[in-house]
């Protein structure tokens, strides 16, 4: 059911995405528990989209709750919580608050590196947040950086590797 709820995001739907989201979260709490570990994923699922609905104030506040008892529950160092973090920054950016979302998108991308190093997926994903917010704030130097990188990954997982382009 989250699934679903992802899916209507991506295609613009997000009023039902929304709905379906929410019914997942309430859904997995009543069967699973409040305190289940795949309840902060579920919470901050409904955060994004509720900053993509502009409503900036209780995505902010859910994701900040989904953060803190992912810490909790899993612990400061495991890879959901750092896709979390990186949902958080997300939301964050989204609200117009680039220096938190920055700092958010950092700790998230310093975290997956650590846990997977630099070419990993996850590390990529939190890597093209942050560098959306790098461009939101005018910073060209640390973008480029940035950019730099993601393309060079680019280019040895799909060029180097014999993988033909389609355009």
């Amino acid at each position: 059911m989250s699934h679903l709820g992802t899916t209507l995001m991506q295609q613009g739907d997000l009023s039902a995405a929304r709905d379906v989201s929410e019914q997942a979260l309430e859904l997995w709490r009543r069967r699973m528990g409040s305190e289940h570990p795949q309840v902060p994923a579920l919470m901050s699922n409904v955060a994004v989209i509720l900053a993509r609905l502009g409503e900036s104030e209780p995505a902010k506040l859910l994701q900040t709750e989904a953060l803190d008892m992912a810490k909790r529950l899993l612990g400061e160092g495991h890879p959901s919580t750092f896709e979390l973090m990186n949902n958080a920054a997300t939301t964050l950016s989204e609200a117009g608050e680039l220096d938190a979302a920055r700092t958010m998108g950092q700790a998230a991308v310093d975290g997956l590196t650590r846990l997977f190093g630099h070419e990993h997926m996850q590390t990529q994903a939190a890597m093209a947040n942050l560098a959306m917010t790098l461009r939101q704030q005018g910073d060209t130097d640390a973008l480029r950086e940035l950019e730099t990188h993601l393309n060079d990954h680019f280019r040895k997982l799909v060029v180097d590797a014999g993988r033909p382009l389609r355009g």
